[in-house]
């Protein structure tokens, strides 16, 4: 894949040189999941997870 920011029905996915981040969410679920990537030796390799509750999406977006 080229770098650049693609984006699905439930997914984004943002793509460098060196390094990615995807955002989904979970409809079955309802929570919001983020992950971070670097990319070593050619191959990428989880850094970081955030996943956010459906009752702190829904205070986040009453504020």
């Amino acid at each position: 894949m080229k770098n650049g920011i693609y984006i699905g029905k439930d997914s984004e996915l943002g793509l460098t040189d060196s390094a990615a981040i995807l955002f989904f969410r979970d409809p079955q679920h309802a929570w919001l999941e983020s992950r971070l990537y670097a990319k070593r030796e050619g191959q990428f390799f989880c850094i970081g997870v955030c996943r956010s509750a459906p009752a702190l999406m829904e205070l986040h977006q009453s504020s």
